[in-house]
């Protein structure tokens, strides 16, 4: 038999012939010998071998082999299919078109240049304090004739409010127990195309394990709160967080507790259509300069970002109040307004990004250098991607108590000088606060300065 023909047969004729030179009588009878019979033996049987399936470890019989190949189309040019993009098994849409363009829509509303927005966010307790300062008893009546001479029950058509607030921050319990009073609060604002917002953090309590440092509470209350509110109006709110600043302070730990419960409280309040106004705000009290503020002020804001993008917080429909750069109550060096003004507006563009729905200015030890900052940022040469206004409260309110005295009578002109002020705040936003006659911005701005 000739070898060199043996890769040319058939599996059926290799396993045949194989049979064959095995068992066949005159095979092992023949002249060849045994060595010839083995190089044949094992020939046949490595061709058998080629036609066995190695995943499935069976033979392939010809006629499959053959049928194949009979039946085998022309190759086909290689065509690239186009891929279709993976998709999760479920998918979460975590705030609707018509949701965004809400809060895009109250955010930018909040912001209306020339606008701000007026804390009336006194907890009970603070409002004792002013009542008591003129004389009067901390009861549910006393605090209501309180908010109606604020917000101008008896202006009429001479009110002012709607050309210098764009929105009222208060309290929930400041509203009223009673549902009339309650309605009769949330009507003055709302019925002058003015936003009512609530505060919802309740306090703060101290952390553990950390120096003099604190973190916020009320977070847990949020959702039960909007929902008593939102059918009296609501359409923003506050939550509030403090950082002190020394040598060890602001802590990894308090940076982070902080401002994870600021992008949970942003997270709730858009879920229920509510604009979240965010304020982590530094204390006063320390001895810090310039560059330690900025510093400060810098890792809280880049933590908060952080966070609230992680949290997938809207940044159009949220605001951000800050506190602006400057130096502790007890730095003993030169505070210098300008240098704040600069400071705060070069952080702000550092940090933030321009998605931001806007940024507002808390207040400061008083109206003149609250208006000074306020105006200074507005006249500095850097680009500002969001418009900053003011949320101010005690500054605006601190003279207005004392010539309300709790007398009907003296109502009309306690709100001549809340305008008065309103009016300063509102003219900062533009920086044009300078140009107005002999006030007393002037009068403190100079003696400032100089």
């Amino acid at each position: 038999m000739d070898l060199l023909n043996l890769s040319v047969i058939s599996p059926i004729q290799s396993t045949s012939l194989l049979s064959s030179v095995v068992d066949s009588k005159s095979v092992q009878e023949s002249i060849a010998p045994v060595t010839t019979i083995d190089r044949i033996s094992k020939a046949l049987l490595r061709n058998v071998i080629r036609f066995r399936e190695p995943s499935k470890g069976r033979l392939k019989t010809p006629s499959q082999q053959w049928l194949k190949a009979a039946t085998k189309t022309k190759q086909q040019p290689h065509r690239p299919k186009s891929r279709k993009p993976k998709t999760p098994s479920h998918t979460v849409e975590y705030l609707p078109k018509s949701k965004c363009e809400q809060l895009r829509h109250t955010a930018r509303q909040l912001m209306t240049p020339g606008l701000g927005i007026l804390a009336a966010d006194d907890s009970v307790v603070q409002l004792g304090q002013k009542l008591r300062s003129i004389n009067m008893v901390n009861i549910e009546t006393n605090r209501l004739r309180y908010h109606e001479m604020l917000l101008g029950v008896d202006a009429g058509e001479d009110d002012l409010m709607n050309f210098y607030f764009s929105g009222v921050l208060m309290r929930e319990e400041s509203l009223g127990k009673s549902a009339q009073a309650e309605k009769k609060l949330s009507r003055l604002i709302i019925e002058r195309d003015i936003l009512l917002g609530i505060r919802f953090d309740t306090g703060v309590e101290k952390l553990v394990g950390c120096d003099r440092e604190y973190v916020s509470t009320g977070l847990d209350s949020v959702m039960d709160a909007i929902k008593r509110t939102t059918g009296k109006g609501l359409k923003f709110g506050l939550f509030r967080c403090v950082f002190r600043v020394s040598e060890l302070t602001p802590s990894t730990q308090a940076l982070f507790e902080n401002s994870l419960i600021l992008a949970k409280f942003a997270v709730i309040c858009q879920q229920s259509g509510i604009v979240p106004i965010v304020a982590p705000e530094v204390l006063t009290e320390g001895s810090h300069g310039h560059e330690e503020a900025r510093s400060v002020l810098r890792e809280i804001l880049t933590t908060l970002v952080k966070l609230m993008v992680d949290h997938h917080v809207f940044l159009e429909g949220t605001l951000i109040r800050v506190a602006a750069c400057k130096p502790g109550l007890c730095f003993k060096g030169q505070k210098d307004l300008k240098r704040v003004a600069d400071d705060t507006t070069r952080t702000l563009n550092e940090c933030l990004p321009p998605a931001v729905g806007g940024v507002l200015l808390s207040r400061d030890e008083d109206l003149c250098t609250s208006l000074t900052i306020l105006n200074n940022i507005q006249n500095c040469h850097m680009k500002k991607p969001f418009f900053v206004s003011f949320c101010f409260s005690r500054v605006i309110q601190e003279d207005v108590v004392a010539m309300w005295a709790g007398q009907n009578k003296n109502r009309k002109k306690a709100r001549t000088e809340l305008m008065r002020r309103a009016e300063l705040c509102s003219l900062a936003t533009f920086g044009q606060a300078g140009n107005i006659g002999a006030s007393i911005f002037i009068t403190c701005e100079e003696s400032f300065m100089h």
